[in-house]
């Protein structure tokens, strides 16, 4: 009954069998192709997984903010920033965090490395205070975090006032820098140090480590300065 079927649509029962032949592989590939994108799919971790957050290298008016993630391989994620003097309750908004991909520097000595993150800055602060970051990290596809963090951002420097003054000029400037201590105040007469830096304000202060005391010979004076060499955080 079958074969009268077919021959009387008018198509032989070795053109279904050769059909049926061709489509079974056909059909095979297409199942391997969705196991595979379904395997792909898998593997890919799209949520984002949130890692340490800190607020490193404080300057005097500004702060940064580092949060270390891993996942959201469809890079969708975002991170809102907003913060506060830790005794206010006003809350201001700063510039979305950017984000860094993983990855080493090039050409320099050490190499260095870092790890997927977003990163930013805080600006225009007030000097020797807390503040209270809150950082939003979002994602559609999951892992979304609401963090906060506290730091303080750095006072300006004052010399002390037991501190032992040099006077230094063009001349003698690297037999006086040779032999300062940390905590020396430095008083540069005017003259050329070096054409690279010139300093107008006679209140402006140019700190420095001990260990770049080198870098002191870079300066072109015209009125006389006082150069305080103090320890620096890198230091500490």
């Amino acid at each position: 009954m079958k074969k009268e079927m077919v021959w009387r649509i008018g198509m032989p029962h070795s053109f279904i069998q050769m059909y049926r032949s061709a489509i079974y592989p056909l059909k095979l590939l297409l199942l391997l192709i969705c196991n595979l994108l379904f395997a792909s799919m898998l593997s890919a971790q799209n949520a984002v997984i949130p890692g340490t957050l800190s607020a490193p290298y404080p300057t005097i008016i500004n702060l940064a903010v580092v949060w270390e993630i891993s996942g959201d391989d469809n890079h969708n994620a975002s991170a809102i920033v907003r913060y506060r003097k830790a005794d206010s309750s006003v809350w201001h908004h700063g510039m979305p965090l950017r984000r860094i991909h993983a990855d080493s520097s090039k050409g320099t000595r050490p190499i260095f490395h870092w790890k997927e993150k977003f990163s930013g800055s805080i600006f225009d602060l007030q000097e020797d205070t807390v503040y209270e970051i809150e950082i939003t990290l979002n994602d559609p596809d999951g892992g979304g975090q609401v963090r906060t963090i506290t730091a303080r951002t750095r006072s300006v420097p004052h010399t002390p006032a037991d501190a032992t003054i040099k006077n230094a000029t063009p001349e003698n400037f690297a037999a006086i820098t040779g032999k300062a201590e940390r905590g020396d105040v430095i008083l540069l007469a005017p003259g050329d140090y070096g054409i690279e830096v010139v300093y107008t304000d006679h209140d402006s202060h140019c700190l420095a480590s001990s260990g770049q005391r080198s870098g002191f010979r870079k300066f072109f004076i015209e009125r006389p300065q006082t150069c305080d060499c103090r320890r620096t955080d890198r230091e500490r």
